[in-house]
Parts: structure tokens; C-alpha cells; sequence
């Protein structure tokens, strides 16, 4: 094969791979979503779930839930995401309590070091499913227990709603609001 034609396939062939290479190329994290994990006290894990949003704007809000502490939905502060780093801090809280972490290379989990008070202790969230999305699935076959309930309460009708994070889940008429006339 001649210098020239081996310059043409070699060229050729870089030339086919970049093209192919960005189908292959991972894709960028999106690391909003619902993440659900804890810290790891000593003798103890203490459960969060995190919820992180991105705004229009390409700043981040957020909020953290710690079911043993009775806290729910308080506020994330000074939350950064650049490239797998993300951290942010519990507003309004004492000792300033922070993560740290990076976001494993699959997207799958957040893993770090959370600090308060000048103690350190680590941390790791996994990504978990949308609380909506998940309450939504959960009533999956809800008309037929409602039918049945009805009927063996002999009751001609009932409004039924079903809200999770201020989202309506489910907001519907079960029955007849007039049996004579059978109007729904």
C-alpha cells in the first residue's frame, strides 16, 4: 500500500470515529431529582432524603427531609453542582450543617462528608424515585377498591383526593351524586 493510500484510510478512519465517538460519549449528569441516604453517626445512620432542583436560570434550590428529627422540607442553602461536585448547606440551622460529595460516574449515587459543628461524618445518597411519581404508582387499582367499597357500604357516591408535595395525585368522583337519575 502506498503512503498516499495509507494517509487516506488513516484519515478516513479518524474521520468516521469522531463522528461515531459522541454516540458513545457519556452524557451529562443531571443531578436534580430525589436522592435518599444517610450520615453515618456513630452507632447510627441518620436517614435524608434530598430533593435538588435546577431553576431556569442555572441556579440550583433544593430541600432536605430528616425523618427522625420530625424535620421536613427545610431549605437548602449555597447548593454548588460543578461537574460531579455537589454540595449545600441546611439553612437556619445551628453549627452549620453541610455536604460535600461527588456524584458517582453512573449518576446513581452522591457520596461525601457531611459536617456540623466541627464534627465531620460521612455520607451517601442514592438516587431515588420521584415521591410523586412513586404515590401515583402506589394507587395503581384505587377505582376498584373504591367500587367495592361503595357497594359494600351501600354508599351511592364519594369525592376522593390525594395530595403529595402540594401536587394532586388523584381528584375524582366515584358513584352518583343522584342514583335516580344515574348522573355522575
Amino acid at each position: 500500500m502506498t503512503f498516499r493510500r495509507r494517509l487516506l484510510v488513516t484519515v478516513s478512519i479518524v474521520l468516521a470515529l469522531s463522528a461515531v465517538r459522541p454516540a458513545f460519549a457519556a452524557p451529562a449528569q443531571d443531578h436534580a431529582g430525589h436522592w435518599e441516604g444517610a450520615i453515618e453517626l456513630p452507632g447510627t445512620k441518620l436517614e435524608v432524603d434530598v430533593d435538588l432542583s435546577k431553576r431556569a436560570d442555572g441556579t440550583w434550590t433544593g430541600d432536605i427531609t430528616i425523618p427522625a428529627q420530625g424535620a421536613k422540607d427545610l431549605p437548602l442553602g449555597t447548593i454548588k453542582v460543578e461537574g460531579a461536585d455537589v454540595s449545600f448547606a441546611i439553612a437556619g440551622i445551628p453549627g452549620d450543617p453541610a455536604f460535600k460529595g461527588q456524584v458517582s460516574a453512573d449518576g446513581t449515587r452522591i457520596a461525601g462528608k457531611f459536617t456540623q459543628g466541627g464534627q465531620t461524618f460521612p455520607f451517601e445518597l442514592k438516587r431515588g424515585d420521584d415521591p410523586v411519581a412513586k404515590a401515583k404508582k402506589a394507587l395503581e387499582g384505587f377505582d376498584e377498591v373504591v367500587a367495592k367499597g361503595l357497594a359494600m357500604l351501600k354508599v351511592p357516591g364519594a369525592a376522593v383526593a390525594v395530595v403529595k408535595d402540594k401536587e394532586v395525585i388523584l381528584a375524582k368522583g366515584y358513584g352518583f351524586r343522584d342514583v335516580e337519575a344515574k348522573l355522575p
